[in-house]
């Protein structure tokens, strides 16, 4: 048992003794404990400490003593509350039941005279929580208990005191952020989904219309992919009326649900009152059958509890991941990624902002000790697929999704943590903000995803959290525009850009560690592909060198020096010294593990290579800058089935054609290679790997006039363009032009161009082993034990 847990059964034994942990949610822990002085079973909720904090043992125990007064046959009462030490807790009974939940999704919709029942106790219980100022704000089949044939609502208390919170000064987007979801996002009325302050008991019969269309019609009025569409439809979109999803229920039934969905709180009946009234008007015919009559209050309370208890099971992440481990919570740490980010209405304008704020939140949470974060490569490689199918391909048991929109200067941010496998929201919340508030709504959605996870902050964390790496939100934009650009570009103008507003950023903060890291990083992305990388070096590596300083604890800083260092500069120990800082400080960095794994296959280490490319698919699994290289080293050792493999996932990705070319080149079936290939260059002629892959291919299947147009277009390109000298001299040897092969190596070694460091155990330069140029090639890269490499610094 935690040691929390200890501390609450030593402060309760006088009443209660603590049996079993029955389940955890994203606000608090639930127990089975026997009730000493009345000889019964009862649950204890526990408040998560950060969630209990914010609302203060006062008020909290001040307003939930308000719902322990609403006695009423079909509420679920509440039996006692209070404070241990700095826990919060109520106790409620504990009883077997089914969920309304249950109850539809193993019957589908209810028959009509049966549905109007359920719905018409459903609005008693919720008219006599409106008398006496209490709003719900999280109705929907999972809170509702059906015994007996007839309906409890339950789980009034923590919602009524967060609310209550809220009138004292704690908003909703403070207490969401601290793992509290006020509301689900099927069931969310558009003032709730906008975090509107002035929500009121019309955001409930809004609920309640949303229960009635999916009991009436077995479907709720919106679906959609993922929390953030749901809250959109939420606040945008009509559902279809629910007469011509049933045609069979009664016209005036039919017009009461859909008043309840009105967008506007001023359309929708104004009171539960009016809901009960226009119930009770339906004529038997309309209805089927009236309202059976209630069941005692004494019955009831005892079915009651095990909505509660249904309520958190379903929030338990259970099942196994991908690889056959068990998931959270049974196996710590919980295991989530954050998905990209929409921006609403499709604003292609604001497109950088989504992606931006889903890299910062990936970046946040992956600092939080307990959380394991899939790396933003894998994640966004799932952009535009649905949270069910990211889990499962990811292995995970949480997804963070989220949409932003932003109009005169303020931001509306929705979020969610899912569970894809129960369909349920662990957490969600929602943000409208003024801009220059971007950091603190950083923070906010870690700490509450880290909460509703039930992972604690450390003071150190919470503050690491919570400091932003700079101040100005204009360097912050721009930093978000530069890495969007960069990540996207397919030309040499495009890449400058990234890299203006990177040095834009620089300027309007120099002691940004990001503006920085996206310097360095669209100048990578310049070297080797439109400019040789030796005229790219002194820009890059300094900017990556300037980012560690700022932030020592950076691993992508020193995972770039390390792969800078080894790829082009060939300073092989300064390079593993600079991946090893990086793993040191993030394990998961995919750029220290693959540029580690190069350098070890460059030296001959097979095994540590292809170790480090496992490690790194499997912190990445679908990141193409994983999988590429992984496939690289896999046909480099002769692991054809692992490339095969690697390649498998980059097409199922849609970036695997060229991978796929080369497995076949391996093979030996070339005359498929080069139709691979010729739609490859067909598609991008711009893109002169491709063709020399293509001229490669080509010479191999023995079209030797095709090969040499190809390579003579190039050599062409090449007065006038930087290409890959190391490709280059691939295509000339298999041609069969050893010495044109070799001249195109020298230069690339003068340029420093990224492959080289691959030469010695590169099968594609086999036939060159013991000639005097290549050997001096492999000494003055310092490839071979006791050599070094023949530059400054090496």
């Amino acid at each position: 048992m935690p040691l929390y847990a200890v501390a609450l059964a030593s402060a309760l034994a006088h009443r209660y003794r603590l049996e079993r942990e029955l389940g955890v949610g994203g606000m608090a822990t639930v127990y089975l404990a026997e009730d000493l002085k009345h000889h019964r079973q009862v649950a204890i909720k526990v408040l998560k400490p950060n969630l209990a904090a914010v609302l203060g043992a006062e008020r909290f125990l001040r307003e939930i003593q308000l719902t322990a007064g609403l006695q009423h046959p079909h509420i679920l009462p509440l039996f006692d509350s209070g404070q241990a030490g700095d826990m919060l807790y109520y106790v409620m009974p504990y009883v077997d039941g089914e969920s309304l939940r249950d109850k539809l999704a193993r019957d589908g919709a209810l028959p009509i005279g049966e549905a109007v029942q359920l719905l018409r106790e459903v609005a008693d219980a919720l008219a006599k929580a409106h008398q006496s100022g209490i709003v719900h704000r999280d109705i929907k089949p999972g809170n509702i208990l059906v015994s007996d044939g007839h309906a409890v609502v339950m789980d009034f208390g923590i919602a009524h005191a967060a609310s209550g919170a809220a009138v004292a000064g704690a908003t909703d987007a403070t207490l969401t952020g601290l793992g509290m979801s006020l509301g689900t996002p099927a069931y969310m009325a558009p003032e709730q989904a906008a975090a509107d302050p002035r929500v009121d008991a019309r955001a409930d019969i809004y609920a309640f219309g949303v229960v009635a269309y999916e009991v009436l019609s077995g479907q709720p009025p919106f679906t959609a992919g993922s929390a953030q569409q749901l809250i959109a439809a939420q606040m945008t979109t009509s559902p279809e009326p629910i007469a011509r999803v049933r045609p069979a229920v009664p016209t005036a039934l039919a017009a009461l649900v859909m008043r309840c969905l009105a967008k506007q709180p001023a359309d929708r009946p104004q009171s539960m009152a009016e809901v009960i009234a226009a119930m009770d008007g339906l004529s038997r015919d309309d209805a089927g059958r009236r309202p059976r009559r209630r069941l005692g209050a004494g019955i009831l309370a005892l079915a009651g509890l095990v909505a509660v208890l249904l309520l958190v099971w379903r929030l338990l992440p259970t099942g196994r991941t991908a690889d056959g481990a068990a998931a959270w919570p049974t196996v710590a740490p919980p295991h989530i990624a954050v998905l990209p980010f929409e921006s609403l209405g499709g604003d292609s304008a604001n497109a950088y902002l989504a992606d931006g704020i889903a890299t910062d939140l990936t970046a946040a949470l992956a600092r939080i000790p307990g959380l394991a974060v899939v790396p933003r490569s894998s994640a966004f490689a799932l952009r535009g697929r649905t949270a069910r199918d990211a889990a499962k391909l990811l292995g995970v048991s949480g997804i963070v999704e989220g949409t932003i929109g932003r109009a005169n200067g303020r931001l509306r941010v929705t979020v969610a943590l899912d569970d894809p496998a129960h369909e349920a929201v662990l957490w969600s919340a929602s943000y409208d903000q003024d801009e220059s508030s971007i950091f603190s709504l950083h923070d906010s959605i870690a700490t509450g995803i880290a909460s509703a996870l039930d992972v604690t902050l450390s003071p150190a964390i919470a503050k690491r959290l919570a400091t932003p790496g700079t101040r100005s939100v204009a360097a912050h934009d721009l930093v978000l525009r530069s890495t969007y650009i960069a990540e996207r570009a397919h030309n040499e103008a495009a890449v400058r850009q990234a890299i203006a507003l990177a040095n834009q950023a620089i300027g309007v903060d120099s002691t940004y560690a990001a503006a920085w890291i996206a310097l360095a990083t669209a100048w990578y992305r310049m070297a080797d592909g439109y400019v040789a990388p030796h005229e790219a070096l002194p820009h890059m590596l300094p900017a990556a060198r300037r980012a560690a300083e700022l932030d020592p604890q950076s691993a992508e800083s020193y995972g770039l020096i390390g792969a800078f260092l080894s790829s082009y500069q060939h300073q092989w120990a300064d390079a593993r010294r600079e991946f090893r800082i990086s793993l040191s400080r993030d394990s998961t960095n995919g750029q220290a593990n693959i540029g580690y794994a190069w350098q070890l296959w460059g030296f001959g280490h097979r095994d540590s290579a292809l170790a480090y490319v496992a490690r790194a698919v499997r912190f990445s699994p679908l990141s193409p800058d994983a999988l590429m290289p992984a496939v690289q080293i896999s046909l480099g050792v002769g692991r054809l089935d692992d490339a095969e493999a690697y390649c498998r996932r980059l097409r199922e990705l849609d970036a695997g054609s060229r991978c796929h070319a080369e497995i076949l080149l391996a093979r030996g079936e070339y005359r498929d290679a080069v139709h691979e290939m010729r739609a490859l260059a067909h598609a991008s002629p711009t893109n002169t790997r491709d063709r020399m892959v293509l001229a490669r291919a080509l010479a191999l299947v023995g079209d030797t006039a095709a090969a040499k147009h190809e390579l003579d277009t190039l050599v062409a390109y090449a007065r006038t363009h930087y290409v890959d000298e190391y490709r280059m001299a691939a295509a000339f040897l298999a041609l069969g032009e050893r010495s044109e092969a070799l001249d195109w190596l020298e230069r690339g070694l003068d340029s420093d161009a990224v492959w080289m460091c691959d030469l010695d155990v590169d099968p594609r330069f086999r036939s060159l082993h013991g000639d005097p140029r290549f050997e001096s090639l492999v000494q003055r890269l310092g490839l071979r034990p006791g050599a070094s490499a023949s530059r400054s610094g090496a």
